[in-house]
């Protein structure tokens, strides 16, 4: 990862708040709920499309190395 691991801790504890099933991954409704609650404007297209691109292994949930790697992106564009 090129976080700091202080910031893949802080990343750590905001995605143990979003996986409110205590499951170790994120569904879809998880991170489209997390989404919405930041207050961005995001279609649901652009949501569906977000959790695709994230859920690299096709197993219909985000697990955080998924998630640290869609962060990656988003900040490197």
């Amino acid at each position: 990862s090129s976080f700091p691991q202080d910031v893949i801790d802080q990343i750590k504890e905001i995605f143990k708040d979003m996986d409110t099933d205590n499951s170790g991954s994120l569904s879809v409704e998880e991170f489209c709920i997390a989404l919405k609650q930041t207050n961005l404007s995001v279609s649901n297209d652009d949501l569906i499309k977000r959790v695709k691109e994230a859920d690299t292994d096709n197993s219909g949930t985000i697990d955080f190395k998924e998630f640290l790697a869609q962060l990656e992106k988003s900040v490197n564009k």
